[in-house]
């Protein structure tokens, strides 16, 4: 029996590493155009700080985390 027989391949051809690269870049510039504590709590968000946590760090209410949230992925989906 054969076990965790990975089927897919990571190889990527040279379009596609730069495509992803570009795609990188652009997300990278988007994230920039962000307010410094949309970044700070959206960067939070992404590296898997609970709501409470990030509410904590910053000093914002729970509520405000999330409206935070909300607003920044707008932004981020509207510059991509």
């Amino acid at each position: 029996e054969v076990e965790n027989l990975k089927l897919v391949s990571d190889y990527r051809t040279p379009e596609e590493e730069l495509i992803s690269s570009e795609s990188i870049g652009l997300i990278e510039k988007s994230i920039e155009q962000l307010s410094p504590k949309a970044r700070k709590v959206m960067k939070l968000h992404v590296d898997g700080h609970p709501d409470e946590e990030i509410s904590e760090e910053t000093g914002l209410m729970h509520g405000a985390v999330r409206s935070l949230l909300c607003r920044a992925r707008k932004q981020l989906k509207e510059s991509l």
